[in-house]
């Protein structure tokens, strides 16, 4: 059988195996795919398949294809969407992403994925209008697959309480609205991208920091996104509801 140098390299992580036994372990592994007849001479073929089958387990597993919709106002929402697709792709997925916005969006053909990943905006107390009308055609079949929300505001970089109640309310809201009952949801703290505000946008920034008593450097951008979250949420959503 052979199998794909995808460029793993070694080592995959094997708690308390020094890294040579790892990289040893490796080369074993892919030369029992490879080479099964070499690998018996080598070490035994018990050997080769163990090592085989240790190096399948954790480097070769079904990979799940989803599509990565999104929104944007000011950019972090695409920016989200962008560093979400890469994410899955160094875990062996295949993500697709698709702008909400686009013509594509009313016929995303949703049969084809394996799960659907939202990321949505909130601006002006509510989510981006394109989320509602993609949520609003196609309700019925996300909520039958498994589907996550992405929902995106300076409100989740707060930690307060009344902030967190006014995520879940606009979230709420979204789900009456369209009947898209989405199967996990994240709150993702956004950006302020003060260089690239005009006037009126700066003042409205402004007055949100102060509104939600964070302290920030008016002339600087400042992205709020806690990444490490984000990419654990999108790895439990795939485990518990894609199966992958």
């Amino acid at each position: 059988m052979m199998m794909e140098d995808r460029g793993i390299g070694p080592p995959w992580p094997i708690g308390g195996v020094p890294r040579d036994e790892q990289v040893r372990l490796t080369r074993l592994a892919r030369s029992a795919l490879t080479n099964p007849s070499r690998a018996r001479r080598s070490v035994g073929a018990s050997a080769g398949r163990r090592a085989a089958a240790r190096f399948v387990a954790k480097e070769v597993r079904p990979m799940a294809k989803v599509l990565i919709v999104f929104a944007s106002v000011e950019g972090q929402s695409e920016r989200i969407a962008g560093l979400v697709s890469d994410h899955l792709v160094r875990s062996r997925h295949v993500p697709t992403v698709l702008n909400a916005t686009s013509e594509a969006a009313a016929r995303p053909n949703l049969h084809l994925y394996d799960g659907v990943i939202v990321v949505a905006p909130v601006h002006h107390q509510a989510h981006h209008p394109a989320i509602y009308r993609f949520a609003n055609l196609h309700g019925e079949r996300l909520t039958k697959m498994p589907s996550a929300l992405i929902s995106v505001s300076l409100h989740a970089a707060s930690g307060e309480p009344e902030d967190e109640e006014e995520m879940r309310q606009y979230v709420d809201i979204l789900a009456g609205e369209t009947g898209w009952l989405p199967r996990a949801v994240h709150y993702a703290a956004g950006a302020l991208k003060f260089t690239e505000f005009d006037f009126f946008k700066r003042w409205m920034a402004r007055r949100l920091v102060k509104a939600l008593d964070m302290e920030v450097d008016p002339k600087a951008d400042i992205e709020f996104t806690d990444w490490p979250a984000l990419y654990g949420f999108v790895d439990e959503f795939l485990k518990v509801h894609v199966g992958k």
